[in-house]
């Protein structure tokens, strides 16, 4: 039995020399099992019991002497082996994972903090450049106004002197002077109105865009009837939003329609509401017939200053299309345009519903 390696059907034969008649054999077989496999799973059990199978541990060896044939026992060795170097390889990996962890959280705590003081700064720097541009803006009006009255009464004082060639010169440049600072003033509140949209502080309600429109085109009456213009205007529906800067918004865009149209046909301005895209957005469009652009523009008219033409073609300060981008942005929502240059312009408003 022992020879052929057959441990495992030892304790039945055991078993079933103690039932017989024969005591003396049973110790013998009970002594030789005690010895051959007994003591061994005693030993297999304390270590298993000791093992730390999270850390490095010295392998199970058992005090026999090593049989030609793998056995049992020899099975249940290298099965527990095998799992221990598999738990500490695991354990390993483990270790050096935990480790690239921590070594990318400590490069991403860096360079969040390195992000946070970088908004900081640019934060300050943003609030001071708006301060300045309001300080100076507002500095400005009041100089400007001055100067403006200094020309107009020139203007009165050159309208009782004799007509000669000197103030027919001095009238022209009265007159130069009067149209600077009219153009410096429009200018002074353009740069006003942007820096008080930048940090603001805004109450946002539902506001019905059919009443805001209407309110811009009685603002907007007397351009109207000078350029015989026709607006249409779709079923607009209620946004939440600020009353203020929608008002803003839709007078820079109407007026925008009414100050670069065709000189060869009649302006039309239409203001409907497009199909929906998702659930999610409202999309306005404002539309009209004028002089247009080439695409290539489209994103240039939306930065401060930037302007298309000659002051002395198309008046304006370059700074409309800019607020009304910032009203966009204060909204949680975009404006686009598609345009072609005698087709005409076309702007579309995305408004956010969930805002």
């Amino acid at each position: 039995f022992i020879s052929q390696n057959k441990l495992l059907s030892l304790p039945t034969f055991f078993k079933q020399n103690l039932n017989c008649q024969q005591p003396l054999m049973s110790f013998i077989f009970l002594g030789i099992y005690n010895h051959l496999i007994a003591r061994h799973l005693a030993t297999i059990a304390r270590y298993v019991s000791r093992l730390a199978w999270s850390s490095e541990h010295s392998p199970l060896i058992l005090n026999r002497k090593a049989p030609n044939n793998q056995d049992d026992l020899d099975n249940i060795v290298n099965a527990i082996e095998e799992s221990r170097q598999r738990h500490v390889a695991s354990r390993q990996e483990m270790l050096m994972e935990i480790e690239q962890r921590k070594a990318v959280e400590m490069r991403l705590e860096e360079k969040a903090q390195s992000l946070e003081k970088t908004n900081k700064l640019l934060g300050e720097t943003n609030r001071e450049q708006i301060e300045f541009a309001y300080s100076v803006s507002h500095d400005l009006k009041s100089p400007t106004n001055t100067i403006a009255m200094i020309f107009n009464e020139l203007a009165e004082i050159k309208s009782e002197l004799k007509e000669t060639s000197e103030t027919s010169e001095l009238s022209s440049f009265i007159q130069m002077g009067i149209d600077t600072s009219e153009r410096m003033k429009i200018l002074i509140e353009s740069v006003l109105s942007y820096s008080q949209l930048i940090e603001g502080s805004f109450e946002f309600n539902d506001v019905p865009l059919a009443r805001i429109v209407d309110h811009v085109k009685q603002d907007l009456r007397a351009d109207t009837i000078e350029s015989k213009a026709e607006i249409f205007v779709d079923d607009l529906p209620s946004i939440r939003g600020d009353e203020t800067q929608l008002r803003m918004l839709f007078q820079n865009l109407i007026n925008n329609g009414l100050k670069f149209r065709s000189r060869d046909r009649q302006p039309i301005i239409r203001i409907v509401c497009e199909p929906k895209s998702d659930d999610n957005s409202i999309v306005i469009s404002i539309e009209d017939n004028g002089i247009g652009f080439e695409q290539k523009h489209s994103e240039i008219i939306f930065g401060l200053f930037k302007r298309l033409h000659r002051f002395e073609e198309y008046k304006g300060t370059g700074v409309g299309l800019t607020i009304c981008k910032r009203i966009m942005m204060n909204h949680s929502g975009d404006i686009t345009v598609v345009s072609e240059p005698g087709k005409g312009a076309k702007f579309f408003l995305q408004f956010n519903k969930r805002l």
